[in-house]
């Protein structure tokens, strides 16, 4: 679904493509999509907005206490990301991280969709 939704707005007959070559008389090259910035774009574009929903949860459960009790043990904010709150953050990021790359990893089939559009 995601691959065809691409394919139909910037492919190379995409309904976007030919927008732009209509308006600006630029064309596009006709195989960005099949390239590996094309990919990149398209996992970007799919993954990003689900790591933010995964990871933002876990920013959430920082307590403001753990803030005042850095500071008031005279840190600064460096100290505190760098030795409160990361380490906190460190193993939901990494499961977030390794989650979203095997979702990307078994969706081999889009990109089977985009290469195949040659």
């Amino acid at each position: 679904m995601l691959a065809f939704a691409f394919i139909a707005t910037i492919g190379i007959n995409g309904i976007g493509t030919m927008l732009i070559k209509t308006l600006t008389g630029y064309t596009v090259n006709p195989n960005w999509l099949s390239s590996l910035p094309g990919l990149v774009t398209i996992y970007c574009y799919f993954q990003i907005p689900l790591m933010i929903i995964i990871f933002l949860p876990a920013v959430d459960s920082i307590r403001p206490q753990w803030r005042e009790a850095c500071e008031s043990l005279g840190g600064n904010t460096f100290q505190y990301w760098t030795r409160v709150a990361c380490p906190i953050l460190a193993p939901r990021f990494i499961s977030a991280f390794l989650l979203l790359f095997a979702s990307a990893f078994s969706a081999y089939a889009t990109a089977a969709a985009l290469f195949s559009q040659r």
